[in-house]
């Protein structure tokens, strides 16, 4: 029988927690979790989950909404094995307009300094059945979700809307995942949702992301992704949607990108901090997957049904058009039986 939103709500709920309890029997706590503060708007304001061991922070509400104040995340998890879950029945909303992304695991500026700490692992959920909106308005290079685990040990995990029950998600700023035992999964959902910024799985990490809109909309990705580093790892999952940027890997990365329904990749010019562009395909009314590691990207027909309109090629010095990029093979397999 189907789980209800609100059966799934829970046992995700119990299960972050009781991985927080089981921290914390092996690890007494040494402090309480912090009181939650506001600004005079009633934001919470630099919400963390402490500095000990197993504890777990819930911001929840009908409309939830975080940011920063002064040189800090809006949002930092903290300690180890900590937990954050935030749950806003009709929205969520975490910005900032600053070098610091709202949603982070350690302290400190990273564009001006060495961050002073890296939370061990953890869990970061954020849910809502309304709108989910996660901003860094500051332009740039500047990230939404910076998350870089400080102990490949313990697994740290961040997930957007993985209820999958959102009305609507919108994204802006550039995502980065980064360093083994680093795990991020965004589901875009709903209507007229949209992520606008690079996507990045850096050293071991991994990061998913699911385009999966309500029937009859669409959602949009504008932005280039980049799996870079040993055992790196990308994952797209597209449908009915529409990709506007490249997807990469580097030395020892992988990037998989399946694009499903009606869903439309588009090859740019010129993706910024990358310096690298598709060539083109005619339109193709298939469903493919796209796998890509440091040195050739390998590109599997499946069965009718998607228009491709690019060839995902590797990085070079500079930009090339027409083709698979120089360097690299581009391979295509049609032999295979549709699903």
């Amino acid at each position: 029988m189907p789980q209800s939103k609100e059966g799934k709500r829970y046992l995700r709920s119990a299960l972050a927690l009781a991985v927080a309890g089981a921290f914390a029997a092996m690890h007494p706590a040494w402090a309480d979790v912090p009181e939650l503060e506001t600004n005079s708007d009633g934001a919470y304001i630099n919400v963390t989950a402490g500095t000990g061991t197993g504890e777990t922070q819930s911001v929840t509400g009908d409309a939830v909404s975080i940011t920063n104040s002064g040189n800090a995340h809006a949002l930092t998890l903290t300690g180890t094995g900590n937990t954050i879950l935030i749950d806003g029945t009709e929205s969520v909303s975490i910005t900032a307009n600053s070098q610091y992304a709202p949603i982070s695991n350690f302290s400190g500026n990273p564009w001006a300094e060495t961050p002073s700490s890296y939370s061990a692992g953890g869990t970061i959920d954020i849910e809502s059945d309304g709108t989910i909106t996660l901003s860094n308005t500051a332009g740039g290079n500047n990230q939404v979700i910076d998350i870089e685990n400080g102990d490949s040990d313990t697994p740290l995990k961040l997930t957007v809307n993985g209820e999958k029950t959102a009305a609507q998600v919108v994204m802006t700023g550039n995502v980065l995942t980064q360093n083994e035992g680093t795990n991020t999964e965004i589901n875009l959902t709903g209507t007229d949702s949209s992520l606008t910024g690079q996507v990045y799985a850096k050293d071991g990490a991994a990061i998913t992301l699911n385009v999966d809109p309500k029937t009859g909309s669409t959602a949009t990705v504008t932005g280039s992704g980049l799996a870079d580093g040993t055992d790196s790892v990308m994952t797209v999952n597209a449908n009915n949607a529409v990709l506007n940027g490249g997807y990469y890997a580097l030395d020892g990365g992988t990037t998989t990108v399946t694009l499903t329904g009606n869903s439309v990749q588009t090859a740019p010019e010129k993706t910024s901090g990358f310096s690298a562009v598709h060539g083109s395909l005619p339109t193709r009314e298939e469903e493919s997957i796209f796998t890509c590691t440091s040195s050739s990207c390998v590109r599997v027909v499946i069965s009718p049904a998607t228009e491709i309109k690019a060839v995902i090629g590797s990085i070079t010095e500079k930009n090339v058009a027409g083709g698979a990029m120089s360097g690299s093979s581009f391979t295509e397999i049609t032999s295979l039986e549709p699903r």
